[in-house]
């Protein structure tokens, strides 16, 4: 470790929302390259390029948009995480690179009969951002309903409205944002599944599923799946329709391209609506060009009319073209379509919200003559925003339309739908063409075909009867029942059986579809407790105790983020929700609210130092507010809390990504290991008074995020990973930063996000990365290898991981499936420090009882031993006497199985593999 140069800095600290005015003298180790330095200040300008153009146009949708979460902000914070620095995208094509390999070993592995991690899912009741829906044709109590989330796969529940479990369909498919779902009229059990969030694809960075795969098909009712022809290069599938021409089934597929973290993914050969007709293998593309260019129109929704005809409402591609324009055509062919570019030049004339966006429609199935439209409008200051002023009706089929009213604006909220970009959608009753409905922030009633609209559903009452959770995406109606609707939301789905009724009963049908996106996680300490908390995307911060976790488990609201449980104190528990604001809970009940020290990021990095019962975290804001600083909180959980700004006088000019307690600190004091967006390493000793920082980092380290810091058995012996794509991601140190060694290995071009050491060799760690799990038991070596390690997970980005060192219990975050379980195994095998060259032999073996062990070479009399499971258990310890080369055991009390026996000398380890028949 070099030390260039030392300064001495005083700083005063002004008062910045609420923060305690301070003194603080720091100590400062600046080492770096002046060619390293000019690459992270390259990367630090391109990063605070995006978050300024971000936030000109977040800062004035933030007028209107007060709500349960922030879809955008969380994706333009994960794009920076791993967008390549070099080609300033992120190149999904390598995810796919890494997915293959990764089925690959995977599949070598199981044929290996590799002893590997053995995960378990957590029960849940509470789900994910959820947007297909479809009601099974083949059920014959009309009961089975498939649901598909963003991140969390294709799902489906024998019977909604009772309390068996949802099922999922499959772990492993390319990818797990689903999107839409319909199946064949003419053949039931032929079902069309799209992927890609399309929605949120074409509003810059913000998302936070992924990009699709193309169209997975089913055959028999949904046994067995494929990826159909054809569709790999379908970036982003918004509506999927099959319709009855003449007796033979037609595919109607509605494609888009988008842009996802920063880069644009354009579907081929273009977006427009694919049409296949039964027994063709090509897709043809059917939708006239825009006007002025040589582009279709991007369709965001089709409807099909009581009477066959097709309506097609489009939304802006990515060039902010052909947005609020309607289509419709009788036979679906190319040259057919009529086109309403009505509401669209009304929207461009407008002074404000001059941005045509995203048209949903809805047809009437009891009346041909009758359908809806929602019109989204948007403004651009920056970004794109929009809302929906505009809802319209069509007597005669598509030919006229008229506007009718909108539902009123809100104190709270404004307008009705004021992220129309992201949640809108409405569904007609089967039998009466007037009752409508529409849902966005809440759901809307029209029982006179627009002319007025009642509120049905309230998502800031969660106790109530009418609650369901905020931001729509699909109402689909029971076939034929006027009286029964399903609703997909970003708390998952809805059921109700009184739609017709003045006040609505839903119930919230999430019961073990566990579509979770888990952003940050803890774990109680105590061996066997299953009290975990999870921060998430769109649904708070919740607990779970062994029970399945219901809206009764959730602690906090907004966007959870980083959580902590006291390892002194079990009983004293932080959560926290966007920029840097906390909850404390101790002695069962609420301590304090800690929000005027706003500040950081939108999920910023945060630690506990559970000793002095201290908060550190990132206060570099998204504007670059506050850069190069720390927020300390002390005085949890009772209080008084005291916030102070501790400048780190690091020269960075991005946020801190990671910040990591030691828990090496001493008694009394807090050492500090933190990271920056651009891969600058630091340690800051005397956290909790006057910090003193030193750059630990390598001028090798790569210009890329920093997205953990694991310890070892010591403070010497840590793990640095990098989230970014296109960059060596794992890095390792034996002693305190002063040398590193890269330990990428073999893992594929992926964000790795988490990484922790066995507690009982620093040989074997576990990475949380893009794909699943992965493990190695020699990351020491130069050679080092990584292997997926998923059983009972799935293909879902983890983004945290905690070990309890009690019982080796690890809990996984994942973003898309919630908490996962599983015991990190000692391998003795694969952990030993120092193979032995002496000859140790055990015969018979395999055995059905004795076994006797001869060894030679070791010129001592005794020599210690234990018997370990092949799960890692200690069964038996003690000290043998060799002194005549050999000694006995007796194994007849052991089941069937494969065990190690370790034997330990003064200067060697033996290990010998025992097979027990």
């Amino acid at each position: 470790m070099k030390t260039l140069f030392n300064n001495k800095v005083v700083f005063w600290l002004y008062a910045v929302a609420g923060v305690t005015l301070i003194i603080l003298t720091l100590q400062l180790n600046l080492v770096g390259k002046v060619e390293k330095a000019v690459t992270r200040i390259d990367f630090e300008e391109f990063i605070n390029q995006q978050l300024e153009k971000y936030m000109a146009g977040a800062q004035a949708a933030s007028e209107n948009e007060i709500k349960a979460d922030n879809p955008d902000m969380a994706a333009m914070q994960d794009y920076l995480m791993t967008v390549d620095p070099e080609l300033k995208r992120v190149p999904k094509e390598r995810l796919k690179t890494a997915y293959e390999l990764t089925k690959k070993m995977e599949a070598e592995k199981a044929y290996k009969s590799s002893n590997g991690l053995q995960w378990e899912g957590t029960l849940s009741n509470l789900g994910g951002r959820t947007r297909a829906l479809m009601w099974d044709p083949n059920d014959a109590n009309g009961s089975k309903v498939w649901a598909g989330g963003v991140t969390g796969g294709l799902w489906y529940k024998e019977d909604i409205a009772d309390e068996n479990p949802w099922m999922p369909v499959n772990d492993f498919w390319p990818g797990l944002s689903i999107s839409c779902m319909t199946y064949d009229p003419n053949n039931p059990q032929t079902f069309y599944v799209g992927t890609g969030e399309a929605q949120t694809a074409l509003i810059i960075y913000r998302e936070s599923s992924g990009v699709g795969f193309g169209i997975v098909t089913s055959n028999d009712a949904g046994d067995t799946w494929e990826i159909m022809e054809g569709t790999d290069d379908f970036e982003y599938i918004t509506d999927i329709a099959v319709r009855n021409e003449g007796g033979s089934s037609v595919i109607y597929a509605a494609v888009a391209s988008g842009i996802y973290k920063g880069s644009q993914h354009l579907s081929q050969p273009s977006d427009g609506l694919y049409r296949r007709a039964e027994g063709e293998a090509d897709w043809v593309q059917v939708l006239p060009d825009i006007p002025g260019t040589d582009r279709p129109y991007t369709p965001s929704d089709i409807e099909i009319g009581a009477d066959g005809r097709m309506y097609v409402g489009t939304m802006q591609n990515i060039d902010f073209e052909g947005g609020a324009t309607l289509l419709y055509s009788d036979t679906g062919l190319e040259g057919s379509w009529t086109v309403n570019e009505d509401y669209k030049e009304i929207i461009e004339a407008e002074p404000f919200f001059n941005l045509p966006g995203r048209v949903i429609l809805a047809a009437a199935p009891s009346d041909p003559t009758r359908i809806y439209g929602l019109i989204a409008q948007g403004y651009f200051y920056g970004i794109p925003a929009f809302e929906c002023h505009m809802i319209i009706r069509s007597d005669d089929r598509g030919e006229n339309w008229e506007f009718v009213s909108v539902p009123p604006n809100s104190g709270s909220t404004g307008n009705w739908a004021f992220i129309a970009w992201h949640a809108l959608t409405a569904a007609v009753d089967p039998a009466n063409p007037d009752r409508v409905f529409i849902g966005a922030l809440d759901l809307w009633r029209s029982e006179d075909a627009g002319v007025s609209w009642s509120k049905k559903s309230n998502w800031q009452a969660p106790t109530a009867v009418n609650f369901v959770h905020a931001d729509h995406h699909n109402i689909q109606y029971k076939a034929n029942d006027p009286n029964t609707l399903v609703m997909a939301t970003d708390g998952g789905v809805f059921h109700t059986s009184n739609a017709t009724a003045t006040t609505l009963n839903f119930n919230e049908k999430n019961e073990g579809l566990n579509t979770l996106q888990m952003y940050k996680i803890a774990l109680t300490p105590q061996a066997g407790n299953t009290f975990y908390l999870g921060g998430m995307q769109d649904n708070g911060t919740v607990y779970y105790d062994g029970t399945a976790i219901d809206n009764t488990k959730r602690v906090s609201g907004g966007d959870g983020g980083a959580c902590f449980i006291d390892k002194n104190e079990p009983g004293t528990f932080i959560t926290s929700y966007q920029n840097n604001r906390f909850f404390v809970i101790a002695d069962g009940s609420l301590q304090g609210q800690i929000t005027n020290f706003a500040s950081g990021n939108f999920i910023s990095s945060v630690d506990y130092d559970y000793q002095l019962n201290t908060l550190y975290a990132n206060a570099t804001t998204v504007v670059n507010q506050l850069s190069d600083t720390l927020l300390r909180i002390s005085g949890i959980p009772y209080g008084p809390y005291v916030g102070e700004l501790l400048p780190m006088n690091t020269g960075t000019d991005v946020p801190f990504t990671h910040v990591k307690y030691s828990p090496y600190s001493g008694l009394g004091a807090a050492t500090l290991i933190i990271g920056s967006q651009s891969g600058r390493l630091f340690k800051v000793e005397n956290a909790h008074a006057n910090p003193v920082v030193t750059e630990i980092g390598d001028d090798e380290f790569p210009v890329a995020a920093i997205s953990c810091v694991a310890f070892g058995g010591s403070k010497d012996t840590m793990l640095v990973t990098f989230s970014n794509y296109g960059v060596s991601s794992v890095w390792q140190t034996y002693d305190e930063g002063n040398t590193w060694q890269e330990r990428e290995g073999n893992l594929p071009d992926m964000p790795v996000r988490w990484a922790l050491y066995h507690p009982e060799s620093a040989k074997m760690a576990m990475l949380a990365t893009e794909i699943g799990i992965w493990t190695s038991s020699n990351v020491n070596s130069e050679n080092v290898t990584w292997e997926p390690d998923n059983e009972g997970l799935a293909n879902v980005r983890v983004d945290m991981l905690q070990l309890r060192e009690s019982d080796n219990l690890v809990l996984a975050g994942t973003h898309g499936r919630g908490f996962y379980t599983c015991t990190f195994n000692y391998n003795p095998a694969t952990a030993i420090t120092k193979y032995a060259k002496g000859n140790l032999t055990i015969s018979p073996n395999p055995t059905f009882g004795k076994v006797g062990i001869q060894i030679s070479g070791i010129n001592q009399d005794e020599v210690s031993y234990e018997l370990i499971s092949g799960t890692g258990q200690r069964l038996y310890t003690g000290v043998a006497d060799v002194s005549e080369g050999s000694f006995q055991l007796d194994l007849s009390d052991l089941n069937r199985g494969t065990y190690f026996l370790r034997l330990v000398t003064k200067n060697q380890s033996y290990v010998k593999k025992i097979l027990k028949n």
